[in-house]
């Protein structure tokens, strides 16, 4: 389990919004945790949404319109609506979505309930074939939203901002793949990850900058990097597609 990684001001708001759920649910929730970013990374950057998983007894449409009801109200506090799930849910579900729930299990942060996450058993038999479809799905996405963007500069930083967290996040499972260690935070994996796969670590480190807004660049510029990037991602979805597990 991680360490909660938010300022004062985003505590307060989870702390209210545990206590609105434990209200409005009563024994029906399970447990709640934060995942992703506050989980993960500091979670204070720019507005992002905090990520939370609720574990329920039961999912019908009361329990929906129940948080369909207060979703503005949180929504507008920087805190997304909950992944609700059952444990029967979770359960069944570790073939099909290994990675996603790899992630869940060892980054996240019980807020309230029992940790259910800690015992659940999630084989790595189909980890990799999800991270070649996660990596060859992007990168196809990333290429045709680079013509979608008709060359728009706020556009294409766009793009690149948004994709460099999810790319990360199977750089991370393949370390697990590879049987090597997983560094805490995504620039360190990108730095393990590439030293380990032969790629240059250098596009994706920039790439992860701008989604910080630790870079400002021009169009030229965020045309160059665009294309370091694009040609690394070509590697990597060569190298996933030809690892043995």
């Amino acid at each position: 389990m991680a360490e909660l990684m938010l300022d004062e001001k985003r505590k307060k708001s989870l702390d209210e919004f545990v206590a609105a759920m434990k209200s409005l649910y009563g024994d029906r929730l399970t447990a709640l945790y934060l995942v992703g970013d506050g989980a993960t990374e500091p979670g204070s950057l720019g507005a992002r949404h905090l990520k939370l998983v609720a574990v329920m007894s039961v999912i019908d449409m009361d329990v929906l319109g129940r948080y369909a009801g207060i979703h503005a109200t949180w929504h507008g506090k920087g805190i997304a609506a909950p992944l609700m799930m059952t444990w029967k849910t979770i359960e069944s579900s570790t073939d099909i979505f290994p990675m996603e729930f790899l992630e869940m299990k060892e980054s996240n942060v019980l807020l309230f309930g029992e940790d259910v996450l800690a015992g659940l058993d999630v084989g790595t038999e189909n980890l990799r074939r999800e991270c070649e479809e996660q990596v060859k799905g992007k990168l196809i996405h990333f290429r045709q939203s680079y013509m979608e963007s008709g060359g728009d500069e706020a556009l294409i930083i766009s793009l690149i901002s948004t994709s460099i967290e999810p790319f990360a996040d199977v750089m991370r499972n393949l370390l697990r793949l590879m049987g090597r260690p997983v560094p805490a935070g995504r620039e360190a994996i990108i730095k393990a990850f590439c030293a380990e796969a032969g790629l240059d670590e250098h596009p994706f480190a920039e790439a992860l900058r701008v989604r910080q807004g630790a870079v400002r660049m021009k169009k030229a510029e965020a045309d160059r990097l665009y294309a370091l990037y694009l040609a690394e991602l070509v590697k990597l979805a060569e190298k996933v597609d030809k690892m043995e597990v």
